[in-house]
């Protein structure tokens, strides 16, 4: 059985600005999924906020790679609502949990291209008796609090997170999080 007809979808709240729906995978595990249409509204979630500001932001290189700064096209986060630049400029997080660790799947299309990061919260310093935490402590000092590990080019999912290797499961869990079904 195709992996999208065990998936349930239930919509939560629509609200100008955006939606929120909640998928259960075929796991049992939950993700909640936030679709924005437009940068105030993004704005009014200072999480989503921050990761997106980072996601686009030029001064952040090294947080995401040398030689492409920028999401697609979008040098800022009002850049991520416009027509011209981000298909129907709409773009989505989807937050999944694996492992006790939750996970940010940002994703945009661009002429019809996928592109999308994962991006994590980096282990408070309490944890740093661990070595994949200090790992994940030290690789914060390059982006703050906020770890990219993964990405979508054109719907080919790949973990980039040079200072540790993906925690088992973690691409399956992420195919299933990118296919919307």
């Amino acid at each position: 059985m195709p992996l999208c007809c065990c998936r349930r979808r239930r919509t939560n709240r629509v609200d100008g600005g955006h939606r929120v729906k909640t998928r259960t995978l075929s796991d049992g595990a939950e993700v909640l999924e936030t679709i924005y249409f437009d940068a105030e509204t993004l704005r009014s979630n200072e999480t989503h906020q921050e990761q997106l500001s980072k996601i686009v932001s030029p001064e952040l290189d090294t947080f995401f790679s040398p030689t492409k700064p920028y999401w697609g096209a979008a040098a800022t986060v009002d850049d991520c609502f416009d027509a011209e630049i981000v298909d129907d400029g709409v773009c989505s997080v989807t937050e999944f949990v694996l492992e006790d660790v939750k996970y940010y799947y940002w994703l945009a299309r661009f002429g019809g291209n996928a592109a999308g990061h994962v991006i994590r919260g980096c282990a408070p310093p309490a944890t740093a008796g661990d070595i994949l935490n200090s790992r994940a402590i030290f690789s914060s000092l390059l982006g703050g609090p906020w770890v990219a590990v993964a990405q979508n080019v054109d719907d080919d999912l790949t973990w980039t997170c040079p200072t540790n290797p993906a925690p088992e499961g973690f691409i399956e869990r992420f195919r299933e999080v990118a296919e919307r079904g």
